[in-house]
């Protein structure tokens, strides 16, 4: 009895800490007008799930505002770089929708390229959140991920999108945990590839 008390008791605690991380989240993205808060809110969220998830650390408001400041520029600037990338594709999906209704496979090329560059954007966070990188050279880590393990990357647009398709006739819970929920199971899916791109590293320069 006293072991499914406590285990009930962690379980409990572990998604309070999940929701109040949520909303911690949504709070700093609307702090940044979305577009200036989406990048940092999203990296900070992901390095308190990286504690949270190794050593079940709870990260407090005050320790969320600080790494949100710290990350902020270098977050955003990769950021906007995709948010171009994904706009300009939006804008000649609609363009071949009007002008080029007939040719599907350019649609089909727009829609793989907002793909991409949505799953880029989301690896990029993710780096961002577990190791110091400069722009160059999170893109090149992106590169790598996407072209050398493309079955995790998979995985985790799957992970996304499931989620959102499961919750979305629940907006409410969708708002309130979905992004946190998506963004543990991309962290540990991001942890193992992150983890095979170091061991490659060492491989090549041993």
């Amino acid at each position: 009895m006293n072991t499914l008390k406590h285990s009930l008791m962690n379980f409990f605690d572990a998604l309070f800490t999940l929701i109040y991380l949520n909303l911690l989240w949504f709070l700093f993205t609307l702090l940044g007008f979305f577009i200036l808060g989406i990048g940092p809110a999203t990296v900070t969220l992901l390095k308190a799930l990286t504690d949270f998830r190794r050593h079940q650390v709870s990260w407090s408001f005050r320790e969320f505002f600080f790494q949100y400041k710290k990350v902020f520029w270098k977050s955003n600037n990769v950021t906007w770089l995709f948010l171009v990338l994904l706009g300009g594709t939006l804008f000649n999906y609609r363009i071949s929708l009007i002008y080029f209704s007939n040719h599907l496979f350019l649609r089909s090329i727009y829609l793989t390229l907002f793909l991409i560059f949505l799953t880029s954007l989301i690896l990029a966070w993710a780096n961002l959140s577990k190791i110091t990188l400069n722009l160059k050279e999170n893109l090149k880590f992106i590169l790598i991920e996407l072209f050398r393990f493309p079955l995790q990357t998979i995985a985790i647009m799957l992970t996304i999108f499931i989620i959102i398709l499961v919750l979305w006739s629940k907006f409410f819970i969708l708002l309130f945990f979905g992004v946190v929920l998506s963004l543990y199971l991309v962290n540990v899916i991001h942890g193992e590839v992150l983890t095979k791109i170091v061991n490659l590293k060492d491989k090549y320069e041993s």
